[in-house]
């Protein structure tokens, strides 16, 4: 405060008069009107939803056959197979990244989707960048990058490379007429979608810390 004026406090002061308030029966009763009108205006006539806050869970499962593909490959596949090592990498704690963690990850999948011959080095740039800002996410971005090596190199992954389309962390909104809160936006962000000559396919990547070890427990888990 040093060089600032002095305020000037003066030692009384003048108030003005009261206003007589009209507050009669039918001012009263326009103002409950105003504030039910004001109430009624405030009132949501319908609402936005994340996917991922849903009360109730969707469960929505691939077709038969492609179920069965996947289990085709997966026991194809040897115990060091790419699959394999990628389920048990799912399956360890990584401690201490949090939600960056699966940011991270989904970022890093996009961008292989985008780039298909992006090399490890490119993707651990990429890591780096998008870690920069998160001191405790710079720790894991070796092994994240190891972890989308791991998916690059499965044989689901070679499919999605060989699709006729795809597109990567597509958003979308679907409009629900009839709900409990009035009608609602649901909104969410599809991971990976592909178009095949059996039609479309989605995959939702799953980051979070599971007890299974095996790809057939994180389906059943999934």
């Amino acid at each position: 405060l040093t060089g600032l004026p002095e305020l000037c406090v003066p030692e009384s002061l003048s108030v003005p008069p009261p206003q007589i308030v009209d507050f009669t029966a039918e001012k009263r009763a326009a103002d409950a009107t105003a504030r039910e009108g004001i109430k009624t205006c405030l009132d949501p006539s319908w609402q936005i939803e994340s996917v991922t806050e849903m009360k109730q869970s969707i469960m929505v499962g691939p077709q038969p056959g492609v179920l069965q593909s996947l289990a085709a490959q997966a026991s194809s596949e040897s115990p060091e197979a790419p699959a394999t090592a990628f389920a048990a990498a799912l399956a360890n704690r990584v401690q201490g990244a949090g939600m960056g963690w699966g940011t991270l990850i989904h970022a890093l999948l996009e961008h292989a989707v985008r780039k298909p011959d992006a090399s490890a080095s490119d993707l651990e740039s990429l890591a780096q960048w998008l870690a920069f800002s998160d001191p405790e996410l710079r720790p894991f971005v070796a092994e994240a990058v190891a972890v989308v090596g791991h998916v690059t190199q499965s044989a689901l992954w070679q499919r999605v490379l060989s699709a006729e389309e795809r597109y990567a962390e597509v958003p979308f909104a679907v409009y629900q007429e009839e709900t409990s809160g009035g009608p609602t936006l649901v909104e969410g962000v599809i991971d990976l979608v592909y178009r095949t000559a059996d039609g479309w396919e989605i995959l939702d990547y799953k980051t979070d810390q599971v007890a299974e070890s095996s790809a057939e427990g994180l389906v059943r888990r999934y």
